[in-house]
């Protein structure tokens, strides 16, 4: 992985109010979602909008994906996390921790408009 190419800075959130009931089912507290940051600093990351094919190529894995983030490794990212950069939201649809080195971690992501 290039340092160069991590010339973004994300901020990795994670939901709050996540609770599993008895049938496996998320139960929220609230009606809203609840977001809070993972870790106090934000992480360096390549955030990039996936055209071309490159995008027909994300769509056969995650129908959805928008956008891939690519990260150093670091713990507790999820397909119920969120990235922000500036004041860009993206949920987290698919996670590949490369070769399972815990080296880098590359996300598809979703692009939230709301």
């Amino acid at each position: 992985m290039e340092a160069g190419k991590l010339k973004h800075y994300v901020t990795l959130q994670n939901k709050t109010n996540i609770a599993v009931g008895s049938r496996g089912q998320l139960i929220g507290s609230g009606s809203g979602e609840k977001w809070q940051d993972v870790y106090d600093e934000p992480i360096p990351a390549e955030v990039v909008t996936l055209a071309g094919r490159e995008a027909e190529i994300a769509r056969q894995i995650v129908p959805s994906a928008d956008t891939r983030i690519r990260l150093r490794f670091v713990a507790g990212v999820t397909p119920f996390s969120r990235f922000v950069w500036d004041s860009r939201k993206f949920n987290v649809v698919w996670v590949n921790n490369t070769n399972q080195q815990n080296f880098e971690l590359v996300c598809l992501c979703q692009e939230v408009f709301a």
